[in-house]
């Protein structure tokens, strides 16, 4: 006896919009007010709505959640880190120049 219920369909739909967005960035820690907001949103394990601007003026704004953080540096040397933030929710692009 087979069982055709495993096998699934799946249907694209024309202008659905874009599902899922991964962000990564880094840079020099400065201990600026937003980056101890990051850090408490780290912790917390909660979304934070983001608008992300590009070098071309094109933009993304949405919620997501800091799927890693990390903080990178030596004694007495500059320290950075490194950040991946993954979408929650709709993302909503707002097209540059």
């Amino acid at each position: 006896s087979s069982n055709n219920s495993s096998i699934a369909w799946r249907e694209l739909l024309d202008e659905s919009g874009l599902r899922h967005v991964s962000i990564t960035g880094s840079g020099a820690f400065t201990d600026s007010d937003e980056e101890k907001y990051l850090q408490e949103l780290v912790f917390a394990g909660k979304l934070g709505e983001y608008k992300f601007k590009f070098a071309n003026g094109s933009s993304l704004v949405g919620k997501f959640q800091i799927s890693h953080y990390e903080r990178l540096g030596g004694m007495n040397e500059e320290e950075n880190y490194a950040i991946n933030l993954e979408s929650s929710g709709e993302i909503i692009f707002e097209r540059g120049n």
